[in-house]
């Protein structure tokens, strides 16, 4: 049997697992600058109403996504761990949007646990 990486012009297991990695990286650096546009209050001297509403404005995304790359890069702000471990693609974007819900609504036992949640999800 030839294998299918023997074939000329084929997509390959590495070329996807590329690509996501790529993405990846690219929307965690999208979340840092966004997180210091915020943080530096750009969208207000943009003229916006939030962050979120400057983000949508902008066309890059709906609100419901603006809200959450917002929330996903406060979070990786706030916390280092968070932070580090998505820049060094220990974690991935979704990772970090998951672990933002869960700030959202548990916040103070996220503050408490953030370092064993983070070591959670290095592990998936």
């Amino acid at each position: 049997m030839v294998a299918v990486t023997e074939f000329i012009g084929l997509v390959t297991e590495d070329d996807v697992d590329n690509a996501f990695v790529r993405a990846n990286a690219a929307l965690t650096r999208a979340l840092q600058v966004l997180g210091e546009f915020d943080a530096q209050g750009g969208w207000e001297i943009a003229g916006a109403g939030s962050a979120q509403s400057w983000l949508a404005g902008r066309g890059h995304c709906t609100r419901q996504e603006a809200a959450v790359h917002v929330r996903n890069a406060r979070l990786m702000r706030r916390h280092d761990a968070v932070g580090d471990a998505a820049s060094e693609g220990a974690i991935t974007p979704s990772h970090v949007s998951q672990l933002s819900r869960i700030a959202k609504h548990r916040s103070q036992r996220f503050d408490d646990d953030v370092e064993m949640l983070v070591g959670l999800a290095k592990d998936r």
